[in-house]
């Protein structure tokens, strides 16, 4: 069974521009849509980079502001609205090096700057709470795509001894998904909350990054920005849509409205039951297919589509057989015995799956041994501790042996030459019934031979 995790920002956002399009066709015709401009300043800083080694303090921030124009349009009379913005924004960071003392003509101070600028194409869902007539406050969520339009890098460096300084500003920066260019495009989630009263606004947000801006060229590494700040809006018009009779305030209701009768109630057949599962249809949500009561007259679900319902499913989120109670199986997989094997081990905390900077050094060894000898393979072993079930150790074991495998391939390492195997507590170093040295069972084994 192959268990893989990724996360695809550009498809998120284009499920989430969707979903706001819909909304938009679904709107009230009484509608109030709103126009105006908004602008604000705040922080961009990088998120914290994956595979890296370096000290992540010497990385700040850098002051960022924006402005463009924004708009409002109500969906329906619930208080959800729609905004759509277009807006230039300053983006980047900065990474500085110092160092107190050192031999002549070697870096004393250093620093590289990104003043990045962009165009931002933001489509948030808000949700409004009135507090009177003109105030109120709001939250809301939604997509933003950041286009790269120009920026500049700098780079200064001063040395010890005679050595003159480095003043390097780059402002031809290339576009495209190579090392040392930038993305023409990449994806963020908006999350916005604020205040409004009469036309003016308040805005707070924090922007996530789906995806990276940015390939750095000495490591390959990918560079992700975040950002959070303050804005202000200013409305400067509104417009209504729907009956011109109804646009104005104090809506003109015909006399044939007002005398026009009251619906006749409608009647609910108490005994109504459809499909004959012994749950009338006035408390049956499946009232066209036999269930059971605790689904409220729905059939058992099966959550993860193995063909096992979750009542009898062990595993109910985890495809597997039927033979195994729709738990996954895991074979023992083969492990190559030769004296010319290089063993490497990498440690884990209790329950988790993340790398450490031990793990990260002594993968970069492996990446080391495998360019410099193409014919090298790598088998990444996950072993667990004996907490957990034997179907949630392997999977537990399996996360930790890709994660490893995965940070191996992202330095250009061809697939082809990464195994990844699960163990479970099948194979323990350390005795399981020792809680003192149950450390040594959480780890992934790093085999590499030729094959």
């Amino acid at each position: 069974m192959r268990i893989t995790s990724q996360f695809d920002g550009k498809r998120q956002v284009s499920i989430l521009f969707l979903v706001c399009l819909l909304f938009i066709s679904r709107s009230s015709i009484q509608a109030q849509n709103s126009y105006g401009i908004i602008a604000g300043g705040g922080k961009t800083m990088l998120k914290k980079i994956p595979g890296s080694i370096e000290d992540f303090n010497r990385f700040s921030s850098r002051t960022s502001f924006w402005g463009g124009f924004t708009a409002r349009f109500a969906l329906g009379e619930s208080g959800l609205f729609l905004s759509p913005s277009l807006i230039y924004s300053k983006k980047g960071y900065q990474y500085s090096v110092q160092h107190g003392t050192g031999a002549n003509n070697t870096i004393k101070d250093s620093s590289f700057v990104q003043d990045l600028n962009y165009a931002d194409i933001n489509l948030i869902l808000l949700k409004r709470f009135s507090l009177d007539e003109r105030s109120g406050f709001f939250l809301g969520v939604g997509p933003t795509l950041n286009i790269f339009l120009s920026g500049k890098e700098k780079t200064n460096a001063s040395y010890f001894g005679s050595m003159p300084a480095i003043d390097l500003t780059k402002t031809n920066l290339q576009t495209g998904t190579q090392a040392g260019n930038y993305k023409r495009l990449y994806p963020c989630i908006a999350l916005v909350g604020g205040f409004e009263f009469g036309r003016f606004s308040i805005w707070v947000n924090y922007n996530l990054p789906l995806d990276y801006y940015y390939l750095d060229a000495r490591k390959k590494l990918q560079h992700s920005l975040k950002s959070f700040g303050v804005s202000a809006s200013f409305t400067l018009f509104r417009t209504n849509t729907g009956d011109p009779v109804l646009r104005e305030r104090k809506v003109y209701v015909p006399k044939e409205i007002k005398e026009k009768k009251p619906a006749e109630p409608v009647k609910i057949d108490s005994t109504l039951d459809t499909d004959s599962d012994g749950i009338p249809d006035f408390r049956d949500k499946c009232a066209g297919h036999k269930g059971v009561a605790k689904y409220d007259g729905c059939p058992v679900p099966d959550s993860d589509g193995d063909g096992v319902n979750d009542d009898a499913d062990k595993c109910p989120q985890v495809e597997g057989p039927v033979s195994n109670n729709g738990c996954p199986e895991f074979k023992e997989p083969e492990v190559p015995v030769s004296k010319d094997t290089m063993r490497f081990i990498i440690y884990f905390d209790q329950a988790k799956s993340e790398l450490k900077t031990v793990g990260f050094k002594t993968l970069d060894e492996v990446v080391r041994l495998m360019k410099a000898n193409p014919r090298l393979v790598a088998q990444f072993n996950g072993h667990t501790d004996a907490h957990g079930s034997v179907e949630a150790n392997s999977i537990r074991a399996f996360s930790r042996a890709s994660i490893c495998a995965d940070y191996v391939a992202s330095f250009f390492v061809e697939r082809v030459r990464l195994t990844v195997a699960a163990f479970s507590n099948r194979q323990p170093i350390a005795d399981l019934n020792n809680p003192s040295v149950q450390w040594k069972n959480r780890r992934v084994e790093v085999l590499l031979y030729e094959k």
